[in-house]
């Protein structure tokens, strides 16, 4: 699993960016996102993807928080 997150800032406030890009592929998957809590949000649905024999889908998935 590859994580990067843009911006190092870590303040929580109603207008904190969650969006990322989750893809999963052969070997390896990757979570890129604006913040710390984005990448959050991405590493949580990562977990619900994986299946009881520990299989993940290839798939890309891109979430983000509806606009203030």
């Amino acid at each position: 699993m590859v994580v990067t997150v843009v911006s190092a800032d870590e303040t929580l406030a109603l207008n904190t960016s969650e969006r990322y890009t989750l893809t999963v592929g052969f070997p390896t998957a990757t979570i890129s996102a604006d913040t710390v809590y984005g990448a959050m949000r991405g590493l949580e649905t990562f977990a619900q993807l994986v299946q009881p024999d520990y299989s993940v889908a290839e798939q890309t998935i891109e979430d983000f928080d509806r606009p203030p």
